[in-house]
């Protein structure tokens, strides 16, 4: 809904309603495992101690975003999204245009799964949802930068339609 009320957003309301529809089929239709997952993966809320005796302390900074009924697939892509060159919008449009690419992926193109039985493109799909409408609630005060939209919400709607899914079978759990 907030995606709805970006101006710059109104020609491509169609893909989002497909986006939409898109997941509550997939989701509504897979067994999924919840847990408590941090909301806001990647290296800038990783601390790295390396201790003596060749140990390694590693711990994940940050809590503001976690809950405790998250899709831990979630995290591990947006953690492997931001580790990407450039903005997250164009390594979401690479996982979108090629999801059998995706570590750990099994099958090919738009039926690609994770060993979790959701869909790459669904996992992308919900991590990408994640991190634009955190950018567009930070933004509430003043309207997010075009360049802003144009990289991470635009390009990836416009790779959505040259894209479209294939439904993959959906296997009873």
């Amino acid at each position: 809904e907030l995606l709805r009320q970006v101006p710059a957003l109104t020609s491509r309301v169609g893909v989002l309603e497909a986006v939409r529809a898109e997941l509550h089929r997939t989701l509504t239709s897979s067994a999924v495992t919840v847990s408590m997952v941090h909301g806001d993966a990647w290296a800038g809320n990783v601390l790295v101690d390396h201790g003596a005796e060749a140990s390694c302390q590693i711990t994940f900074v940050d809590w503001e975003d976690s809950r405790p009924d998250g899709l831990p697939d979630v995290d591990t892509a947006h953690f492997l999204l931001n580790e990407q060159p450039g903005e997250l919008g164009a390594a979401v449009v690479r996982a979108i245009r090629r999801p059998q690419d995706w570590p750990g992926a099994t099958g090919e193109g738009t039926t690609a799964e994770l060993a979790s039985g959701l869909p790459v493109r669904t996992v992308i799909l919900l991590t990408w949802l994640g991190h634009i409408t955190a950018g567009l609630a930070r933004t509430t005060e003043i309207a997010p930068s075009r360049f802003w939209l144009r990289r991470n919400v635009i390009d990836v709607l416009d790779a959505l339609l040259e894209a479209p899914v294939k439904h993959p079978r959906r296997h009873a759990s």
